[in-house]
């Protein structure tokens, strides 16, 4: 049977699917599972080798049109919602995403790398507190993180929670003293929090500041110098999306 140039034939034959597949013919494909009356377990699974091949297409809105119909047929099914995770996240459909990243937590609630995917999903969609939640979560289930500990502690500067911030961010630095980004994090809640000289001294750590004219020679030059520095730490970078899933 020549799948690449019967299409009808083939929208009639679900054995010959992932041979299809293989062949190129996404179009006959895609026209099998439209005629389907609703998808079963196994039907979504062609569903998502369908929806990665013409996401690799440049063919997204198709792609996503085989996702959710997947999603919706077999939520509960790991691999299923693993892949639909991904292809949400990286469509940029970050409340569907971060949907599909907490279904996959129920089911798998040691995956500590989830807690952090679902977190940048449900930042990226706007739902801050459920963002800190997760981003909580993932730190404190993996202490030695620099990454969830930078993200957590970051959500929580935005939300304006200071002290909660302090303890991510103070971990962040503890675990890479040199990263720029969380000692500017910190110099900025630290500002917050009303500790100019601890503010400035990290300030000073994230950007090497040499003075261009004399020597400090007042508590007014201080003030200043603690206010220029205190202001470009706190431009700290947002939080980060999250990466592909893995399980």
């Amino acid at each position: 049977m020549s799948f690449g140039h019967n299409p009808l034939q083939l929208a009639i034959d679900p054995t010959g699917f992932s041979r299809a597949l293989e062949n190129g013919a996404l179009d006959a494909c895609l026209d099998y599972l439209r005629r389907q009356d609703g998808l079963g377990s196994e039907t979504a699974q062609l569903a998502c080798q369908l929806g990665e091949k013409l996401y690799y297409a440049g063919r997204g809105a198709e792609a996503l049109e085989c996702g959710r119909a997947a999603f919706a047929a077999a939520a509960n099914n790991t691999s299923v919602t693993n892949f639909c995770a991904w292809l949400f996240s990286n469509s940029g459909c970050h409340a569907e995403a971060a949907f599909a990243y907490e279904r996959l937590l129920e089911h798998h609630p040691d995956w500590i790398d989830g807690y952090r995917h679902a977190s940048g999903a449900f930042a990226a969609s706007g739902a801050r507190q459920k963002a800190i939640d997760f981003a909580i979560r993932a730190s404190d289930s993996a202490p030695d993180n620099y990454d969830f500990a930078y993200h957590a502690g970051s959500l929580l500067l935005d939300a304006q929670r200071a002290d909660d911030a302090e303890v991510y961010l103070s971990r962040a630095v503890a675990i890479d003293p040199r990263q720029p980004e969380a000692l500017r994090a910190l110099s900025a809640c630290n500002h917050a929090l009303e500790r100019l000289d601890k503010a400035l001294g990290l300030a000073l750590q994230a950007t090497p500041w040499e003075p261009q004219a004399s020597p400090l020679q007042s508590q007014g030059d201080w003030e200043c110098l603690t206010k220029r520095m205190v202001l470009r730490a706190s431009r700290a970078p947002p939080a980060t999306v999250p990466g592909d899933p893995q399980v």
